[in-house]
């Protein structure tokens, strides 16, 4: 009887290692081509922009465009124009994938692009996710492209966002040397927001200085920017407007790598980094 019930938890506790490792495992996306009347050479670009932000979310690979297009061949599918979403997850379905993320480019009177994307799940064929986003110039496709796509992702991925940020310490505020409790600094009293990068973006810093991160520093219905929107909100700093651009200008993004570091960028040449959240302080613009 003693070795019966050692084979059985034996064989449950490999059924749950198994069960978890299957968890673990990145979930696999096929990347089509966009669909529209645009040029080749803009379809390729776009279609990479979109693999490079799933590859850069946490959980998500994406299947190599040789395989993709290997399937397509032997089963004489085209993805040249929109097809049902029962048929994308009938090719998903022979990929391999998880999902299947399929888009449109439409270039509108004015020449600006509508771009639009949803994200098919291959064994229900029901759309997971879907959003659309218009560029601000005849030239920034590619920012909204990432912007868009990067929204969609993180909203699907936070769970393991929030797993990999530290434990927050207790609410009570921390007394200093000086006996004053480490609250934020004060907040900014300006209302005003800019619309940029696809997003609604507040005029101005949050707080009139740097301070530490935490989980809900931005008002409700706001939140921090990720890594591929911070890039755009730099690039179009002057449009913008109020950021800090000096050495250090450093700004929070709502994302942390796999050792629980958030990505920070500085304003002053637009290159990223990560550093330890208990510690280091960054300047805050929220955006939705």
């Amino acid at each position: 009887m003693y070795l019966k019930m050692k084979k059985v938890i034996f064989t449950n506790v490999i059924v749950v290692l198994l069960s978890l490792t299957a968890m673990a495992q990145n979930k696999k996306v096929a990347v089509f081509d966009p669909a529209g009347s645009i040029p080749t050479a803009t379809r390729d670009m776009v279609r990479e922009e979109i693999s490079s932000v799933i590859v850069n979310t946490p959980g998500y690979k994406v299947l190599e465009r040789a395989q993709i297009n290997k399937v397509l061949e032997e089963n004489k599918f085209q993805m040249g124009g929109l097809v049902d979403d029962s048929q994308i997850s009938d090719i998903g379905k022979r990929l391999g994938a998880d999902f299947a993320l399929v888009s449109t480019v439409q270039i509108m009177d004015d020449g600006r692009y509508h771009f639009s994307c949803k994200l098919i799940n291959v064994l229900t064929a029901e759309v997971e996710k879907q959003k659309t986003g218009r560029s601000q110039a005849k030239n920034d496709l590619l920012d909204i492209v990432s912007n868009v796509v990067a929204e969609m992702f993180g909203q699907l991925s936070n769970k393991s966002v929030v797993n990999n940020a530290p434990a927050q310490e207790p609410s009570t505020p921390k007394q200093n040397k000086s006996g004053n409790s480490n609250n934020p600094p004060v907040k900014n009293t300006n209302t005003n927001t800019v619309s940029a990068c696809g997003l609604e973006i507040q005029g101005s810093d949050l707080y009139t200085e740097k301070t530490t991160w935490n989980s809900d520093i931005c008002p409700a219905g706001w939140r921090l920017p990720t890594r591929q929107e911070l890039n755009c909100m730099c690039r179009e700093q002057n449009k913008i407007g109020n950021f800090k651009s000096n050495a250090f200008s450093n700004y929070f993004t709502g994302e942390f790598d796999n050792k629980g570091k958030i990505y920070i960028r500085s304003f002053d040449d637009c290159k990223e980094s990560t550093e330890n959240v208990k510690t280091e302080k960054a300047w805050i613009r929220c955006v939705r």
